[in-house]
């Protein structure tokens, strides 16, 4: 037998079809037959066709190729790789050293499966070759063995970050942002959780953690710690501030937080040799811009100007002002009075209607009405349940100090101060930073432009917390557990941003004109590459191969540096 190849040509298109065809005899003439059109067979079945046609070995029927496995092996092998480019595997191999394994494992399986311990081990134990490649011996493997490394992780996990913020030097420089989030659990036995302030708002009053995320200026992850879930902002800062110093051993730091970390006050409780080389860039709240204008540090006039700076002492405060987030806001404050005003009609009517019948009553009785059941005035309890509706409805839709209500026996009286709420909105859209750090240093620009990268962790806790990593709800019961979890998604997740960065600017430049690919396309187009075991017959040895790149996978490939070497096994 042998292979015939046919080239075709037809208005500039080329057409090659492959037919396997025999030679045989016939009254004395050699002749050739075509016994299969092998054309619409995989490439990789032609391939191993062709071989065994070429081979003096055994031949093989068409029948006997089976393709006996097909694992999807493309994502793990680029993430694996990722893992080695980041020098992530680097760093657990030299600090944890035996569990260091494990924790890879931990780290791939929560951006494949996304599951749970015991989901990562049954998806490890169906792709033994991914197991060979991380060395791994999957033959005991059960999800003990993965609670057992989190514990390990926990108690390692000041030299692992150590060692991650030696192996990223370049990275270090002196600009560190700072954020804060919750994540909730499922159950209430965790030695962290607590009844918290709830940044998911999820409804059921569940028990939360908290985890602060320390970033360099680009948002790349450098540390993550997890505090008890009632632990306030605030109260971490001082915390954090010493063990950048420390653990990265640097001595000038600007540290960037939120209007929830009260930057001054932290820095006027800590001492002198805790605080030196610190400075620091921070969102003001609008109470503290309130107290800066009526100390007439800065006028509400300042913020016509798209962007301005005031110095007080050591201090400087820049002002800006978002218009369109400026008229959201009233359009929200107003929608939220329509809304107030609506409830509030609803129990004046009731009020109305009963205090109406009240009196109706009083005058049947001075009328002669004998009906001692009549009834002449409301209730404490009635009073009581219309002041509870009214105190809800003012904290729902914050009209405390708008709308002051007095409800007695005698009237339900209504002031609005007209002046209050005009005032309130005056406020609207308008920011004001305030740092230390010189003008030689970062000008007005810089520290509104450094303030804003803030949003780079935001988007680093959205990824851990959605559908790229799903770290929530957390189903573990013990602390180094918990801490650990947090620790692996904190890795997890500088993959993804890895990805997402070197991807996402090909999104939008060349692919939103034709194909219109998501980064979830991405994702699934590096599963869609397999990892096939074919089988050519009983004594001839099976074969690994993989399937062959598409293009876009071919250009994913080129965008993150990777060699198409990585899929050999």
């Amino acid at each position: 037998m042998f292979i015939k190849t046919n080239r075709a040509v037809y208005k500039n298109k080329i057409s090659i079809s492959k037919l396997l065809c025999e030679s045989y005899w016939e009254d004395g003439i050699s002749k050739t037959r075509t016994v299969m059109n092998l054309s619409k067979l995989p490439t990789l079945q032609q391939l191993a066709i062709e071989q065994s046609l070429k081979d003096k070995g055994p031949k093989v029927y068409i029948e006997e190729i089976k393709l006996t496995r097909g694992i999807d092996y493309g994502y793990a092998a680029v993430i694996l790789e990722l893992m080695k480019k980041l020098r992530i595997t680097e760093t657990l191999n030299k600090v944890c050293k035996k569990e260091a394994g494990l924790v890879m494992l931990m780290i791939l399986g929560k951006i494949v499966t996304k599951g749970s311990k015991l989901c990562i081990v049954n998806w490890i134990k169906r792709n033994e070759l991914i197991a060979q490649k991380i060395g791994i011996d999957i033959a005991n493997l059960n999800e003990k063995h993965l609670y057992v490394a989190l514990g390990d992780l926990d108690n390692l996990q000041k030299k692992i970050e150590h060692k991650w913020g030696i192996y990223h030097k370049k990275k270090l420089k002196s600009i560190y942002l700072y954020d804060i989030t919750s994540f909730y659990f499922e159950g209430t036995e965790n030695e962290l959780s607590k009844k918290g302030y709830d940044r998911d708002k999820k409804k059921g009053n569940k028990d939360i953690v908290t985890a602060g995320l320390i970033t360099n200026e680009e948002g790349f992850p450098l540390k993550v710690e997890v505090f008890e879930g009632n632990m306030l902002d605030f109260k971490t800062v001082e915390n954090q501030i010493s063990k950048i110093k420390s653990d990265f051993n640097v001595d000038e730091i600007i540290f960037v937080g939120d209007r929830g970390m009260r930057m001054r006050y932290n820095l006027d409780n800590m001492t002198d040799d805790a605080k030196t080389g610190v400075k620091y860039i921070s969102g003001l709240t609008t109470d503290e811009i309130k107290k800066l204008e009526k100390d007439e540090v800065i006028q509400l006039s300042f913020f016509d100007k798209e962007l301005v700076e005031i110095e007080d002492g050591n201090k400087r405060y820049i002002l800006c002002v978002n218009p369109i987030l400026e008229q959201e806001k009233k359009a929200k404050r107003a929608e939220r009075k329509l809304k107030f005003e609506v409830e509030l009609a609803a129990l004046q009517s009731a009020y109305n209607k009963k205090s109406e019948r009240c009196e109706n009553n009083k005058k049947r009785i001075a009328s002669g009405d004998k009906n001692k059941k009549l009834k002449t005035q409301l209730t404490p309890k009635e009073i009581n349940s219309w002041q509870y509706r009214l105190r809800k409805a003012q904290e729902k839709y914050k009209m405390q100090n708008t709308y002051k209500v007095t409800i007695t026996q005698d009237k339900f009286n209504i002031e609005y101060d007209a002046a209050y709420y005009e005032k309130s909105s005056q406020y609207d859209g308008k920011y004001v930073f305030e740092t230390t750090v010189s003008k030689e240093i970062l000008t007005t620009n810089d520290v509104r432009d450094t303030y804003k990268k803030l949003q780079e962790v935001e988007h680093a806790f959205r990824d851990m917390k959605t559908d790229k990593l799903q770290t929530r709800p957390i189903y573990h019961r013990l602390a180094a557990q918990t801490r650990g979890h947090i620790f692996v998604s904190m890795f997890a997740y500088v993959i993804i941003q890895e990805l997402e960065k070197k991807i996402f600017p090909w999104l939008r430049e060349d692919t939103q004109k034709k194909e219109k690919l998501s980064i979830k396309d991405i994702f699934e187009e590096l599963k869609m590459i397999k990892l096939c075991v074919l089988s050519f017959g009983k004594n001839i040895h099976n074969e690994i191969k993989t399937t062959e790149l598409t293009q876009t996978q071919k250009k994913i490939f080129e965008l993150l540096n990777i060699k198409e070497e990585i899929l050999t096994i």
